[in-house]
């Protein structure tokens, strides 16, 4: 199951108890970004360690390029994908990208859904995703200061850094069942 929204603020700072390295502040409910893939590998360590997580038997990690992908289109074969009502959606009604970001991030869950109630899959900050075969890490989606090409529902960023703080990145999280992970 995909998250409906991408990481906050707010939930990094509380499963890793320090605060993030995002350039944007003041509101806790902003996307986390300015981060490493590492950085992401240590909150996923630390978020599946955390008694809650244990007791409901749940596991978290980054969604494949693939699952990314499919998540984001929600039944369209479209660019940007459906709304809830069917529609296909415009990036306007859905993202936050270089025509209307004011080269900034903004709260999560603001723009439209798509017609499976994921927030923010298009622009605001591009999602770390791992590739099928382990070769690398990249990131899907666009963020706030991309064109609208780049947020795409196929858009795809190559060769993401996994030590250095990329800004613009963040992540959104798949939980699954204990023993249920996709091998």
């Amino acid at each position: 199951m995909m998250s409906r929204y991408l990481v906050t603020q707010k939930l990094w700072d509380c499963v890793l108890w320090t605060y993030s390295n995002s350039a944007f502040k003041g509101d806790l409910n902003l996307p986390v970004e300015n981060i490493s893939f590492r950085d992401c590998e240590t909150f996923i360590r630390d978020l599946n360690s955390t008694q809650e997580a244990i007791k409901v038997g749940l596991q978290f990690r980054i969604p494949t390029k693939e699952e990314w992908e499919y998540a984001c289109r929600a039944g369209s074969t479209g660019k940007y994908g459906l709304l809830a009502n069917g529609r296909e959606g415009s990036l306007d009604e859905m993202a936050w990208y270089v025509e209307n970001s004011r080269y900034e991030t903004h709260p999560v869950g603001q723009k439209m859904p798509n017609a499976w109630g994921l927030y923010d899959m298009h622009g605001n900050v591009w999602e770390y995703v791992s590739s099928p075969d382990e070769s690398g890490y990249y990131a899907c989606g666009g963020g706030y200061a991309s064109s609208a090409e780049e947020c795409a529902s196929n858009s795809l960023n190559y060769g993401v850094a996994t030590i250095d703080a990329v800004p613009n990145i963040g992540l959104r999280l798949v939980a699954e069942k204990m023993g249920c992970q996709n091998k």
